[in-house]
């Protein structure tokens, strides 16, 4: 739902924008440039007052009108994800195991069978690498390359284990 055009914006309106592009309360008032601390109490104490900074109004509008224009990506759909990455796979071949999704991305292997199916969602750090290798003209291959090397450099292999740590107990 887009802001209307014939009232001025009100922290209800934020609000919704955070909701809309799936974002915390911290990068949302980031992204306004307000403290956190400030973005939680107007919330609470000014839902449906006026925004009084007209800064921030207007940018709540460029932001409402021009989603694109976000500082920040917002949430990702990891479907989406997992076909762009699958995609972009070096010679094709069978696609992603599901269980090996979320190891590229530092997670144990449950967590991309969460992505996929949105029961649970990602993390401002997964938000990042997303957009970061969005970037490379070999998203997959910078992905799977720094996720073997930190495997290596944790002497973990979590594409066998399925996890990012040692089981406790094991030598």
């Amino acid at each position: 739902m887009s802001i209307p055009k014939d009232r001025p914006v009100i922290w209800r309106d934020l609000e919704d924008l955070r909701q809309r592009f799936g974002l915390n309360n911290g990068t949302l008032a980031e992204i306004f440039g307000l403290p956190t601390a400030r973005w939680n109490r107007e919330i609470r104490e000014n839902f449906d007052q006026p925004v009084k900074e007209v800064p921030v109004a207007i940018l709540a509008r460029i932001y409402d009108q021009h989603p694109d224009l976000l500082p920040i990506a917002a949430k990702p759909d990891m479907r989406e994800v997992y076909d762009f990455l699958n995609s972009q796979r070096d010679g094709g071949g069978e696609p992603i195991q599901k269980r090996h999704f979320s190891i590229l991305f530092g997670r144990n292997s449950s967590a991309g069978y969460s992505w996929l199916d949105q029961s649970k969602p990602t993390s401002a750090p997964i938000d990042r690498i997303i957009a970061s290798i969005k970037k490379s003209p070999a998203p997959y291959k910078v992905l799977q390359e720094m996720a073997e090397t930190e495997a290596r450099a944790r002497n973990v292999d979590p594409w066998k284990t399925g996890r990012w740590t040692e089981k406790r107990g094991s030598e």
